[in-house]
């Protein structure tokens, strides 16, 4: 009777859950309750939280722990029925799928195999399918199954090393963060941890005196705070990222759930992992920055984009300079992990102004002793500094000046004595310790025509263009851009920063090729022009479009993005292991994704089409990478579909794929779990359907695990015999290369008997 009573106050308690979670879900609310288990009977911690980066997508669970081993038993999390079983060979490999009476469905990947009953009808739809791996399968009858109930065993199939993949989803099939809605067995107390700033100009802003992206530590006070020591000066539109991540309970690197970025103790934005759709995955560059997160470093984009709509609770800021005021701002930034254990960072931003100084035509004729100033003003500069150089630039004079002066007198006396010297006139503004800006004139007896190559530096963010001039000292006075873009003309005239003279533009139209004409003037004499050329493609919402350049072609769909972006293609050149059949083109910036199609093709005649493919180079590692390409040997075009820019080219694999037999000296029949196969391929991959294994002369059926780089012969241990064996391996690569390879061992002191 005792356990009758308890079963039935469980029951009561069961529908009362089930009653409260329906009801939040006809009101729309995602239900936070934690009523369902741990899947597992281990204390094994968990080593990936939920919407993490990984690349293309967003982690869609959490993974859980098995300590590198498989065959731990995986219960259901909450009472309900087996509808659908997944059995592919890679992603994610074996699962199983239950819904339960809430309307939440818990989904557990990796698996190494099923309950009896699955199993069943596994081995049956194989027979009848002929295929080994048959995809998902809706069960006809669903199986009934208690909260607790075995369903299956964890394992390593798919993608990843040893480890169970849990999945919470919606009646939508959305996506919910299960760390809400499981009762944890252990609680994660580890603090997240802070590492970087990075702040990227747009437009002629600048950081610290100077135009690009620039990143700042933090430094650990004590617990859970850390600060940026240094004082940061911006003077315009800056976009904010930020470089963090959690440490889960096994202390592994995984994402934090929420941040908020606050600004002079005003919440300015927030973001929380909550819930998400498949669909949503094309706003992953939306949540991180795509060029510098990793599935274990993760930079959170601390800004809004048109088009983002992730998260309609959170709150976005996209222009955060304007919400700043002069002088000094105070920023903060919350981090908190699934446990709400919360990381706060703190760093100052000063908004300064640029100073404006101005020389006219007479101050700047060396045959007098002074400069006369026409025009100044001091922003927030506190001190200035005069430096003249020579023709050769080297330093020839060097004074502190006065601001009072400057105001009061309009005039600087030089060293007349130096006359002949004088080439190039600097004003260095400092606010403090800080260099603010630089501005240069050149005196206006000097011809430039001895500048015949000019080098350029180019640098994109959203859809402005930066182009700094690299390699000469020369004064703001004496040169002009003018951009040609088809039928446009624009004139610009150069702005200063802490290094030097840059030109900032957008584009004028639609057209890819833009012409830059340098114009050196001395005295308003034309004395010298360089010319420049780049290719840029304009991407606006709405507008499909196709970029061509040689051998490459670009196809854009009306919906690759959602606000005006700028992308510079030009040609580089990095060393390559591979064949290189096609310039190496870099699709710049590396920063944001493309939300629909977007595909790079090459064409080429070349013959052996299957060894060609795209390569795409990673900044990180140095290397070139395959990535899935299509082909139409036909036409001779290989395709690939692109989430984000990057460097690009058509390559060759002709590397053959590799074999080695790892086992011991001496192998018994206890060691044959020693015994490896280690494939590896640097180029396309191996060809999982083209490995061949025979044992003894007779072929046996075999399996690739490409995340361990091993081949495993099924029932190994039952096919080998006491004394000498013989095993040879041969397989293609996707590129057609073919490797064969094979190998004696001997195995003593072998019992078949006791090994089954």
């Amino acid at each position: 009777m005792t356990s009758f009573s308890n079963k039935s106050d469980n029951m009561s308690k069961n529908i009362f859950n089930i009653f409260l979670i329906s009801l939040l879900f006809t009101l729309n609310l995602i239900p936070s309750e934690r009523i369902f288990d741990w899947p597992l009977k281990i204390n094994n911690g968990y080593s990936s939280s939920f919407q993490e980066f990984r690349s293309g997508h967003f982690h869609g669970g959490i993974d859980l722990r098995t300590f590198q081993k498989t065959g731990y038993t995986v219960h259901a999390v909450q009472e309900g029925h087996i509808y659908k079983i997944r059995y592919v060979r890679r992603g994610s490999g074996k699962g199983i799928y239950i819904k339960h009476q809430n309307g939440l469905s818990s989904i557990y990947f990796h698996l190494k195999g099923f309950t009896g009953p699955v199993e069943k009808i596994i081995k049956k739809l194989q027979r009848i399918k002929k295929k080994k791996y048959f995809g998902n399968y809706i069960l006809q009858r669903p199986i009934h199954v208690q909260k607790g109930d075995l369903i299956g065993y964890s394992g390593e199939t798919g993608s990843g090393f040893p480890h169970l993949h849990l999945e919470i989803r919606d009646k939508e099939n959305a996506l919910l963060n299960p760390f809400r809605l499981i009762n944890f067995i252990t609680k994660d107390k580890n603090l997240p941890i802070l590492r970087k700033l990075l702040i990227r100009t747009i437009k002629d802003s600048s950081i610290n005196g100077r135009v690009g992206e620039f990143g700042f530590a933090f430094v650990k006070e004590n617990g859970g705070n850390y600060k940026i020591p240094e004082k940061i000066y911006i003077n315009g539109e800056c976009e904010f990222i930020l470089n963090t991540f959690d440490i889960s309970d096994s202390g592994k690197h995984v994402a934090p759930s929420r941040i908020e970025f606050f600004l002079n103790g005003e919440e300015i934005y927030n973001i929380e992992f909550t819930r998400f759709t498949y669909d949503d995955n094309n706003q992953l560059g939306f949540v991180y920055d795509m060029l510098f997160s990793s599935s274990s470093s993760y930079f959170f984009n601390l800004f809004n984009q048109k088009g983002f709509a992730l998260s309609k609770e959170s709150k976005t800021s996209k222009n955060i300079f304007k919400l700043t005021r002069p002088g000094i701002n105070n920023f903060k930034v919350n981090i908190y992990d699934n446990f709400n254990n919360v990381t706060t960072g703190r760093f100052s931003i000063f908004r300064s102004s640029d100073p404006v100084i101005n020389i006219g035509a007479s101050g700047l004729d060396d045959r007098g002793t002074h400069l006369n100033i026409t025009e100044f003003h001091q922003g927030t500069s506190s001190k200035v500094t005069l430096s003249i150089f020579d023709k050769n630039s080297s330093l020839v004079f060097s004074k502190n000046l006065k601001i009072s002066d400057i105001i009061k007198n309009g005039t600087l006396e030089i060293p007349e004595n130096l006359k002949e010297k004088y080439f190039l006139a600097e004003f260095t503004f400092y606010h403090g310790d800080r260099l603010i800006t630089k501005k240069s004139f050149t005196f206006n007896n000097h011809d430039l025509n001895f500048i015949t190559n000019l080098k350029i530096d180019k640098f994109i963010n959203r859809n402005s263009v930066t182009i700094r001039l690299k390699g000469h000292h020369i004064g703001s006075n004496n040169i002009i851009l003018e951009v040609i873009q088809g039928n446009d003309r624009k004139v610009l005239f150069p702005q200063n920063d802490s290094i030097g003279i840059f030109f900032n533009f957008e584009p004028l139209n639609f057209e890819n090729e833009v012409n830059l004409n340098f114009s050196f003037f001395n005295n308003r004499k034309l004395t010298a022009q360089i010319q420049k050329k780049i290719n840029l493609i304009k991407i606006s919402d709405g507008i499909e479009q196709v970029f061509s350049l040689n051998d490459l072609k670009i196809n854009f769909a009306k919906r690759s993005v959602r606000e005006d972006k700028v992308i510079l293609v030009e040609n580089v050149s990095h060393l390559s292991s591979f064949p290189v059949l096609s310039p190496q083109y870099r699709i710049y910036p590396h920063t944001f994704p493309f939300l629909d199609s977007v595909h790079i093709k090459f064409k080429s005649l070349e013959k052996d089409p299957e060894q060609i493919g795209i390569f795409k180079y990673s900044l990180k590692s140095k290397k070139w990478y395959y990535i899935a390409t299509s082909v139409k040997k036909s036409e001779g075009l290989f395709t690939s579909r692109i989430l984000t820019t990057g460097i690009f080219s058509l390559m060759r694999d002709i590397y053959k794929p590799e074999i080695y037999f790892k086992r011991p000296r001496k192998l018994t029949g206890n060691d044959l779990h020693l015994f490896k196969i280690i494939i590896t391929d640097k180029g396309k991959g191996v060809d999982d359907n083209e490995i061949r294994a025979i044992l003894n002369g007779i072929p046996v059926l075999s399996e690739y695990d490409p995340d361990w780089n091993t081949l495993n012969i099924e029932n190994f241990s039952a096919k080998v015999k006491n004394g000498w064996n013989k095993l040879k391996i041969s397989l293609k690569d996707r590129a057609g290369n073919y490797s064969s390879k094979e190998t004696r061992f001997k195995v003593e002191k072998f019992d078949r008997n006791q090994i089954l």
